[in-house]
């Protein structure tokens, strides 16, 4: 391997890793660590960038707004919900 695959090797995980860990901590309040620490690592910082749309939270069948963990009543329109146990 030449030198300078070398250097383009070493540059890339400078760059990958910082972005790989920003991105699971911007995905992170929307469930998305995993894919958003995936992005920042293969794409640098457009990954990161793309991290930032992550959102994997439940939706609400009534008004499909985002909702946060499991609660018992949507946050947006106030309609019931019910959660199956695995």
């Amino acid at each position: 391997m030449s030198h300078a695959a070398q250097e383009l090797i070493v540059t890339w995980m400078w760059i990958a890793i910082p972005s790989a860990i920003c991105g699971a901590a911007a995905a992170s309040s929307k469930n998305a660590k995993v894919p958003g620490a995936i992005l920042g690592f293969l794409f640098g910082p457009l990954g990161l960038i793309a991290a930032f749309g992550l959102d994997e939270r439940e939706i609400c069948p009534t008004c499909h707004g985002r909702l946060n963990g499991q609660p018992q009543l949507c946050m947006h329109c106030r309609s019931e919900l019910y959660w199956r146990q695995n």
